[in-house]
């Protein structure tokens, strides 16, 4: 099996020229939001894939316990 090759600079201008065009017309508040729900969901995908990390879906970035 061949490893898998990952152009990351394309997939970056991918991944930046989608929010951008999601964004285009956004406030500055709607954009915080926009990456504020995609933390979140990213977060909450993180915490069931890797239950022992001591990430809150909820409240990404903040520790607890």
């Amino acid at each position: 099996m061949e490893p898998t090759q990952i152009d990351a600079v394309a997939m970056t201008r991918r991944i930046r020229d989608a929010h951008a065009e999601q964004l285009k017309d956004a406030t500055p508040e709607e954009r915080i939001e926009f990456y504020r729900e995609n933390a979140r969901r990213f977060h909450a995908k993180l915490a069931k894939r890797f239950p022992t990390l001591d990430i809150d879906p909820v409240r990404p970035g903040e520790r607890h316990g």
